[in-house]
């Protein structure tokens, strides 16, 4: 019986091998959740698995190993010959998407799985054997097909605790004082050793309080200090265009307002600064992305982009509620938990920080006191427990410009507040420097 087309991705295959052709490298990433049985197609099917065996036997892959190997089979004529190769390096959308056309080709794979397993357990259910057995049949079958659909698999404790041991004894050897990303905000930076990779980061704050700001000022922080590591930062904005958001590093880096900027009236000196600024700033490694309709898994697909052209060191958020679920919630606070959640995973699968900005609720602006608290988050208490760590921007009223960044969640260390001092005129946060 033929499955149903949407159980297949022919062109998803089509496109994977042919990106394969063009960029092997990729095929160790596609390999962890792919195997030559989940083509449906079966001339897919003997492509992908020459491309295992020559992987194997530590061969390279071009099209003419390719070739040469599918010849030794007996399966080149079977597929249609080399011009069916050919074809398949013609046609790929872009190959650095392989690791997106393998996450198809496994839906479609498993979903075929899911329909065979259903069919098995309607035939139990019509057998003669006891109800009692035919659901432990039932289950070992469903049992079977969740463990195969598994990412992430078990490891002993005792593997995690040697590859520990070693992390520990190379921080020992190492000059480096902080164990993470440092944000150049010393007193913050006491208290977090810096922003370490797989983290989920909220900063949050009332209206006004600075969110982009404080991040864009931490991406400069990174760009200034760490010269030698280059880090990559990728700063996804969904309330900014590219001209605003450069226009505040430019402003930040000028110490002239954005204002004056835009209206082109400098004086010799600032014109110095900013040709000189312009230049600095074009070094950083910061790209920007300012779609204005985002959801987890346009995000996640644009960040596996850059992340495998070169590997990213921090992801930006500006800000968490303007991205939507990209499906259908039964409402919104089920919908924010959804991305809260999938910007904590994109995290852990990156092995690098993602620090988003969040608004806070209502019920902050009813209290006397509008120190921000962990139920202040607006949406969604999913947002507190995916975080790995919440900070919240407080400004004291009458202290000028003084701003305390609330440390109120940090899973694996201590809590505290930093202080910081924000020049408006600038939307520059800098290390507190006590007023004259």
């Amino acid at each position: 019986m033929n499955e149903p087309l949407t159980l297949q991705n022919r062109e998803a295959e089509e496109a994977l091998l042919g990106a394969l052709l063009i960029n092997p490298g990729a095929f160790a990433e596609t390999a962890e959740i792919l195997k030559a049985e989940d083509f449906a197609n079966q001339r897919n099917r003997w492509v992908y698995e020459a491309i295992e065996s020559l992987n194997e036997a530590g061969n390279s892959l071009d099209f003419l190993t390719l070739s040469a190997d599918l010849e030794r089979t007996g399966k080149l004529a079977e597929i249609g010959g080399a011009a069916y190769l050919v074809m398949l390096i013609n046609q790929p959308p872009n190959s650095l998407y392989a690791l997106e056309y393998a996450h198809l080709i496994a839906d479609a794979a498993g979903k075929r799985r899911l329909l065979e397993a259903a069919n098995q357990i309607a035939a139990l259910a019509y057998s003669s054997q006891p109800y009692t057995d035919a659901l432990a049949e039932a289950s070992q079958k469903m049992l079977a097909l969740g463990e195969r659909a598994l990412t992430f698999k078990p490891r002993s404790l005792g593997a995690a605790a040697a590859d520990y041991y070693d992390q520990v004894c190379a921080a020992s050897l190492s000059d480096e004082k902080m164990t993470g990303i440092p944000t150049g905000f010393q007193e913050l930076d006491d208290i977090l050793q810096g922003i370490t990779g797989g983290k989920l980061v909220i900063i949050a704050g009332r209206p006004g309080t600075g969110k982009t700001s404080f991040l864009l000022s931490m991406a400069r922080n990174i760009s200034l200090t760490d010269t030698q590591k280059k880090r990559r930062i990728l700063v996804f904005s969904l309330e900014m265009d590219e001209m605003e958001l450069t226009e505040r590093f430019l402003s930040q880096h000028t110490r002239i307002n954005g204002q004056q900027l835009r209206s082109g009236r400098l004086s010799e000196d600032e014109w110095g600064r900013f040709t000189q600024a312009t230049a600095e700033v074009g070094e950083w490694e910061v790209l920007l992305d300012t779609t204005p309709v985002l959801t987890p898994a346009q995000l996640r697909l644009k960040c596996k982009v850059q992340h495998s052209a070169e590997k990213l060191d921090l992801v930006m958020v500006d800000y968490l509620q303007l991205m939507v679920g990209g499906g259908r919630f039964e409402n919104r606070q089920v919908e924010v938990s959804y991305i809260s959640r999938q910007l904590k995973a994109l995290a852990k699968e990156l092995g690098a920080p993602v620090i988003a900005a969040a608004q806070l609720s209502r019920a902050v602006e009813q209290r006397a006191d509008k120190r921000p608290l962990l139920s202040d988050l607006r949406e969604s208490g999913s947002i507190e427990q995916d975080a790995d760590q919440v900070l919240f921007l407080y400004r004291p009223e009458g202290e000028g410009s003084l701003v305390e960044l609330d440390i109120a969640k940090h899973r694996s260390g201590p809590t505290g507040s930093a202080r910081l001092t924000y020049l408006p005129a600038y939307t520059l946060f800098e290390n507190f420097k006590p007023a004259k």
